[in-house]
């Protein structure tokens, strides 16, 4: 017959403040959302602004999208249950689920924190392609960041009346939803200025995004010219002429524009590594943080109360991003309660004074 061995339980408290590493368009959406359900966070970012100061990606035509991040961005530097730190970054972290220590590195100082949970909130970065296309960037050649900056400043954008742009996108790379989106939001941007044409060399055309449909037939409607090529057209003089055989009019088509917009790639944050070592998770394919394993997705990392959102595990969008932050702040509510866990009374101990 089994003995069978009673294990006595005990209630003990936990931390329930939550570490947001990455004040970015999803770190900022992360803090407001668990700081809304009762608990404290902490929100780190490198650089010197939050939010939408700080974006890579192109806002222009979100403008109800803009108005809910700084509403957001508003919102958590006046709510007390949020602590900013600008300009710091994390330099360790030991501990497990509601019992990290987490240090911080702001200046010459070094500030300690005790968490009971991690979100890594990194944003993607952006890369130029003009090299792909054989190209300089000149005032004229144009990445599609430089592009985005032009069109948000009213007065820039007036260049643009009257002129020819043509966008290089999904010939210098495999072709990304998001990428499209990009260039879509641009093409439809220079068409409410006067006399401005759009020409889009394309490769694979990935529409496969809500609403990336409708703003290609948009576009089209509205004078947008595609072409739809399977290699690159041949470019001259560095963007003076671009040309590619038509096969189905059996002739040269061929522009001149008065400005060339080259698409960008889309890649995980350098720091995403640093992180990984850091809180030791794992890195995933192309530099993301998070393996390859159903059990972990949606935003599990393979470390129990390290969670990662939106473009720290895939290139997302902000709808994608944000339904990340809505699932880990559920995660967050279930994995730290209201600060208190029933664990065995009896444990093992190590004694790292004692360990040869």
């Amino acid at each position: 017959m089994t003995d069978m061995k009673h294990t006595d339980m005990e209630e003990i408290n936990i931390a329930t403040d939550v570490l947001v590493l990455g004040g970015g368009l999803t770190g900022i959406k992360a803090a407001s959302e668990i700081a809304g359900s009762g608990y404290k966070v902490i929100l780190v970012e490198k650089d010197a602004e939050l939010g939408i100061q700080k974006g890579p990606e192109s806002l222009i035509g979100l403008k109800e999208e803009v108005k809910a991040l700084q509403d957001i961005e508003d919102k958590i530097k006046t709510d007390s249950n949020v602590e900013i730190l600008t300009q710091a970054s994390l330099v360790s972290a030991a501990g497990v689920t509601g019992d990290f220590t987490a240090k911080l590195s702001k200046g010459e100082e070094v500030i300690e924190k005790k968490v009971g949970a991690i979100v890594v909130a990194t944003d993607f970065t952006t890369g130029v392609l003009n090299e792909n296309y054989g190209l300089s960037l000149t005032d004229n050649v144009l990445t599609q960041s430089q592009m985005d900056e032009l069109l948000a400043s009213e007065s820039d954008k007036k260049k643009f009346a009257n002129k020819t742009i043509a966008f290089l996108v999904s010939l210098g790379q495999e072709g990304n939803s998001l990428v499209l989106e990009r260039v879509l939001r641009n093409v439809l941007a220079l068409q409410e200025i006067d006399g401005c044409e759009a020409y889009i060399y394309a490769g694979d055309l990935k529409v496969a995004s809500n609403g990336l449909e409708r703003m290609y037939k948009e576009s089209r409607e509205k004078g947008a010219v595609y072409f739809k090529l399977t290699e690159k057209p041949e470019i001259v003089d560095n963007g003076k002429t671009i040309s590619f055989f038509d096969s189905v009019a059996r002739r040269d088509v061929e522009i001149s524009p008065d400005f060339i917009v080259i698409e960008e790639e889309m890649c995980a944050n350098h720091l995403n590594e640093e992180l990984a070592e850091i809180l030791r998770i794992n890195v995933g394919p192309s530099g993301f943080l998070q393996s390859d394993n159903v059990h972990f997705f949606p935003v599990r990392s393979n470390r129990e109360g390290i969670f990662v959102a939106g473009s720290t595990r895939e290139i997302s969008g902000l709808p994608s991003a944000w339904t990340d932050v809505e699932n880990i702040a559920i995660e967050v509510k279930d994995l730290l309660g209201d600060g208190k866990k029933i664990v065995a009374k009896n444990k093992a101990v190590v004694d790292e004074d004692k360990c040869v």
